[in-house]
């Protein structure tokens, strides 16, 4: 008797089963977006560090190649640990804004001055300084040596020490308008590819249908599916590019 039913309603099982589908999908795209784009992030060496810990006296940061970092914070003092070397940072208050005094394991003093969101970082004869390393680690977060057998020197740019001591200065990741470009895509190709009635639509608009067949013909049909899956293919960089 079920069998008879569904069979006898079958354009409004088909309906149902497809609303269904929609609203998961919707609910799994919104989800990540929410949960991906509002987690702050900072970048170390060129590395993006993401929160994976945190207590009231300890924060971890974690990334996928370097090794962790930890934050100690305090009201006066805020201390970042890497590779057990602590890396402490003072916050004064000025009339143009905060100045961060960053003081280094090997006695190195620097300046951080945030500038229109902008960390920029002075040595101690008030010279600007620019940090370009590239440092290598092995799985376990140990430093790799070099051709002659030493480890690698690494330094840590001052203005990103100050951002991973203060999450404020922290931004959040990837880049939000390109991923709802990539799902507009995404969802529009899928339409061209899949519904006559939209490749139908998409023949009746076109400014030579007053010239054109009557109705849609084959080369139309194939064309918009062509064009539906160039959309679905493009949708994809743009997504790893929201990312």
């Amino acid at each position: 008797m079920i069998k008879q039913w569904i069979a006898s309603k079958p354009f409004k099982l088909s309906t149902l089963l497809t609303t269904a589908v929609f609203i998961t999908v919707s609910v799994l795209i919104i989800s990540f977006a929410l949960s991906y784009f509002s987690q702050s992030v900072f970048y170390l060496n060129d590395e993006k560090y993401k929160k994976t810990y945190e207590q009231p006296n300890l924060i971890t940061y974690q990334s996928r190649n370097a090794p962790s970092i930890e934050v100690i914070p305090s009201n006066d003092v805020q201390v970042v640990r890497i590779n057990n070397e602590d890396y402490t940072i003072t916050r004064k208050e000025d009339i143009n804004g905060p100045i961060f005094h960053v003081n280094y394991p090997n006695d190195e003093k620097y300046t951080v001055v945030d500038h229109s969101g902008t960390m920029l970082s002075y040595d101690e004869n008030g010279e600007m300084v620019s940090f370009i390393t590239i440092n290598a680690y092995a799985g376990n977060g140990t430093k790799l040596l070099n051709n002659a057998g030493e480890e690698e020197e690494i330094s840590f740019y001052p203005g990103s020490l100050v951002e991973a001591a203060y999450p404020a200065y922290q931004g959040k990741q990837g880049t939000q308008p390109l991923y709802w470009i990539a799902v507009f895509l995404l969802v529009l190709g899928w339409c061209w590819y899949r519904y006559e009635k939209v490749q139908n639509f998409l023949f009746y608009i076109n400014p030579r249908y007053s010239w054109q067949d009557d109705e849609p013909n084959g080369f139309h049909y194939f064309i918009c599916k062509f064009l539906g899956i160039l959309m679905m293919v493009g949708a994809l960089p743009v997504f790893l590019e929201s990312l």
